[in-house]
C-alpha cells in the first residue's frame, strides 16, 4: 500500500510539472508572437530598403558587402520572428493517412547536405514495417529537422555522427534520432524543453515547438542522456491518432 501511493504522489507531481510546463510555454509563446509582429513590420521595410540599394548601380561606392550582410542578418532576424509565432500558434495538426518512412526520407534528405558541410555524419535507417499513420506531414517533418538541428547544433564544434531511425512498436510508430555529442548534464535535462534554454548557441525554440507537435498529435517525446555519451531522442506517434 506504501509503495501505491507512493506511485500516486509520483503521478501527481509529474502531472503538475507538466502543467506548469505546459503553461510556461503557452504564456511565453504568446509574449514571443506578440513581440514578433511588433517587429515584423520595421523588419520588413528594412528589407525592401536594402533591396533596392543592392538593386541600384553602386559599383563605386564599395558598400556592397555591408548591405548583403545588412540584407542577411535581417532576414535572419524575420526567421526568428516566424518561429516565435509558430511556437505560440502551430496550428492544429491536418492529419491524413500518410507514409511515415517516405515523409522522414524526404525530412532527412532536406538537412542531410548541410550535415555533411558541417562534418557531421548521418544515416538514415527505415522500418519496412511501418504501417500507415494519420498525422501532419510537414508537421512531421518540422519535428525531424528541429531534432536533427538541434544534434547538429551541439556537434558544431567536433563534428560527429546522427544516426536517425524508424520502427513500429505496437500501437506506435517510433522515430529516433541518436548523436554522439557531449550529451546532457544532469543539471540541463529538465530544461531542455523549456522555450530559449540552449547551451549550444541557438535559439532554444526548435525542441519545445517540436514537444508541442508531437503532443498535438497524442505522441510523445522522450531523451535519453549521459554527458560525453551523445543524446537519444525518441518520438513516438500513435498509429490512429485520435482526431
Amino acid at each position: 500500500a506504501g509503495w501505491a501511493a507512493f506511485g500516486e504522489i509520483a503521478s501527481d507531481a509529474q502531472w503538475m510539472q507538466r502543467m506548469l510546463q505546459a503553461e510556461q510555454l503557452a504564456a511565453v509563446g504568446q509574449l514571443a508572437a506578440s513581440v514578433a509582429h511588433e517587429v515584423g513590420a520595421p523588419l520588413t521595410a528594412i528589407t525592401v530598403a536594402v533591396e533596392q540599394l543592392l538593386k541600384r548601380d553602386c559599383s563605386g561606392c564599395g558598400g556592397g558587402h555591408d548591405l548583403e550582410l545588412v540584407l542577411s542578418q535581417t532576414r535572419r532576424i524575420a526567421t526568428l520572428a516566424r518561429r516565435l509565432v509558430d511556437l505560440a500558434r502551430p496550428g492544429d495538426p491536418v492529419r491524413r493517412p500518410i507514409d511515415f518512412n517516405a515523409e522522414i526520407a524526404e525530412g532527412f534528405e532536406l538537412v542531410e547536405k548541410q550535415l555533411r558541410r558541417e562534418d557531421i555524419a548521418a544515416r538514415l535507417q527505415l522500418d519496412a514495417a511501418i504501417p500507415v499513420v494519420r498525422a501532419d506531414p510537414h508537421q512531421l517533418q518540422q519535428v525531424l529537422l528541429n531534432l536533427v538541428l538541434n544534434a547538429a547544433q551541439a556537434m558544431r564544434d567536433a563534428g560527429g555522427e546522427i544516426h536517425v531511425a524508424t520502427r513500429s512498436v505496437g500501437r506506435w510508430v517510433e522515430l529516433t534520432v541518436q548523436d554522439t555529442g557531449p550529451g546532457i548534464t544532469a543539471e540541463d535535462y529538465p530544461r531542455i524543453f523549456l522555450p530559449f534554454f540552449s547551451r549550444s548557441g541557438g535559439t532554444g525554440l526548435g525542441l519545445p515547438l517540436a514537444r508541442q507537435i508531437v503532443h498535438a498529435h497524442g505522441g510523445t517525446i522522450d531523451v535519453e542522456s549521459q554527458p560525453g555519451a551523445g543524446a537519444l531522442f525518441t518520438v513516438r506517434i500513435p498509429v490512429a491518432a485520435h482526431e
